[in-house]
């Protein structure tokens, strides 16, 4: 027997037609043909759940991250661990990196850099200028403000070199307008009306080591990342403030919540804010840092001009969160315990429940989770 196949699936290539040699085989030749249909059953199962478990290999690497060892765990990562542990073993345990190949898009972590970084250029002259909102004032709607925001493009975007309007597209012609407007309608007027503070950092790297069981053990896990600014108030209070450029979300149900396993009562800002607080916290009593206590402050910059706008937290029970102080205790225990299961070896790096993250993970390429 002699076999001849042809698919029947039409597309721009093909028409789903029997080939001209089979047609003449068929009404041509002596020999009787004989027709088939056969149907290919494609059953696509689901992607199939990924769990890393905690070997002695996989406890070696993280053991970099413990008693001074020299590995270090920043806020975003820590959040990340909440989130999705797989995504925080895939970035800070297995160390892999993402794509770094060219993107012509403004995402909204490149949006939020240009900002920052305008900012820490407008910013860098008021350092430790008592009472600055006049200084601000005078700066709404100058030509400084563009100067700035097209360096800090420069320094995103170019790699620090100039570049003209013809250069970019119209993606980053209008995330440099909005980024313009942010400053001069939004962040500038709600500093100049503010006072009794003082501008003593920029972009200040903040560090320090916090203790926690294993096993019945004490360890050390360093903690370390840069606050965008930090203020000093009057009264001693030291204010870290986070620009954040995207929704806005201020309101926590509490500690218990924001390192819960209801994915909606997480609020990533609201915990990285105290985790820079906690390190300031620390930071002051070392003499490493002025002031006597420290006050947490999100700058959503698309609210500062709500005359009634504030930066502090809010918790939904007890409202404005003044200093970090009154929350300390409870954060840090559950800190603690969180760390705790992160050091687990029983408890293996799983996916995460709430699959609505994957859609922005750098590593939904691997897990296909989102997909």
């Amino acid at each position: 027997d002699i076999y001849f196949a042809y698919s029947s699936k039409t597309n721009e290539d093909s028409t789903g037609e029997p080939s001209r040699y089979i047609y003449q085989l068929e009404y041509e030749s002596p020999h009787k043909v004989a027709r088939r249909s056969v149907e290919l059953d494609v059953n696509l199962s689901g992607n199939p759940a990924i769990t890393v478990d905690k070997s002695a290999v996989v406890m070696d690497r993280m053991a970099r991250l413990l008693d001074g060892a020299g590995g270090y765990v920043s806020p975003s990562a820590f959040n990340a661990y909440l989130d999705c542990p797989l995504k925080f073993y895939f970035r800070t345990v297995a160390g892999l990196k993402p794509d770094d190949g060219v993107n012509e898009e403004i995402d909204v972590a490149m949006f939020g850099n240009i900002l920052h970084k305008a900012m820490e250029i407008l910013y860098t002259p008021l350092k430790g200028i008592s009472e600055p909102g006049k200084n601000i004032e005078t700066l709404i709607n100058t030509p400084g403000v563009d100067l700035a925001v097209d360096r800090a493009i420069s320094a995103e975007c170019f790699g620090g070199e100039p570049f003209a309007d013809s250069d970019i597209g119209g993606n980053l012609l209008l995330v440099r307008d909005i980024v313009r407007r942010y400053i001069n309608s939004n962040i500038f007027p709600f500093d100049a009306r503010q006072q009794g503070f003082t501008i003593i950092e920029l972009e200040r790297s903040l560090t320090c080591d916090f203790g926690f069981d294993i096993d019945g053990t004490t360890h050390t896990i360093k903690f370390s990342g840069l606050a965008d600014r930090v203020d000093l108030l009057e009264g001693g209070r030291l204010r870290i403030v986070d620009y954040q450029t995207g929704t806005p979300h201020q309101d926590f149900a509490g500690t218990e919540a924001l390192m819960g396993s209801v994915p909606k009562e997480r609020v990533a800002a609201v915990t990285q804010t105290l985790l820079y607080s906690l390190m300031a916290d620390r930071m002051q009593r070392q003499g490493d840092l002025p002031g006597t206590s420290v006050c947490p402050a999100l700058y959503y910059v698309r609210l500062m001009n709500d005359p009634d706008y504030s930066p502090l937290l809010n918790h939904k029970d007890a409202g404005s969160v003044e200093e970090y102080g009154e929350y300390a205790g409870k954060f840090e225990a559950q800190l603690a315990l969180r760390l705790g299961e992160l050091f687990d070896r029983s408890v293996p790096f799983s996916q995460c429940e709430d699959p609505a993250p994957c859609a922005y993970c750098d590593f939904d390429v691997i897990c296909r989770r989102g997909q």
